[in-house]
């Protein structure tokens, strides 16, 4: 039987890997997005946004919120750059190109939290057994009243408290 922190731990390992996975598709849909126009398709850019849309799906909520992004759309984004072209109003089409990828930053902000809900775990498992070792050795305090110095502590929690210490690199 495996402890609960052992399978938190798994899935946080399990969503860290899905998350690396998104960043990498991330980045490689922007290097394979045209920074002009360009007409057609692209079979290798819609395999990866398919692949993109996959993971994010399958990507757990951390605290009960998860990214809520998608890839550029080609054909949209061309539309827009004719747009603004058209228009001819080069701070309006620096914003839009600035705002192409802006998303990116849900991927950077669930990382955080991921790793904020790591430490939190951490955090809260240690503050459990610190708590339950002083609560052991209060207890095992109280039994050993009056007793001499060279006397072994006879205890059955004062025993399981030495074969953690013992398996610990901390002792």
């Amino acid at each position: 039987m495996t402890s609960p922190i052992v399978e938190a731990l798994k899935q946080f390992e399990a969503t860290e890997a899905n998350l690396t996975k998104l960043e990498n598709l991330w980045t490689e849909l922007q290097e394979l997005f045209p920074d002009g126009i360009q007409l057609g398709e692209s079979p290798e850019y819609e395999d990866r946004r398919r692949s993109f849309d996959c993971i994010l799906t399958a990507l757990p909520k951390i605290g009960g919120w998860k990214p809520s992004i998608a890839a550029p759309d080609w054909d949209g984004v061309v539309t827009a750059r004719f747009d603004y072209l058209e228009l001819g109003d080069p701070f309006e089409t620096a914003k839009f190109e600035a705002a192409i990828w802006t998303e990116g930053k849900e991927i950077r902000e669930c990382r955080y939290r991921l790793n904020q809900k790591r430490r939190q775990l951490i955090r809260d498992a240690l503050v459990a057994v610190i708590d339950k070792f002083d609560a052991d050795l209060r207890q095992i305090r109280k039994g050993l009243r009056e007793r001499e110095r060279h006397e072994d502590v006879d205890s059955p929690i004062w025993a399981e408290l030495k074969k953690i210490a013992s398996r610990s690199r901390f002792f």
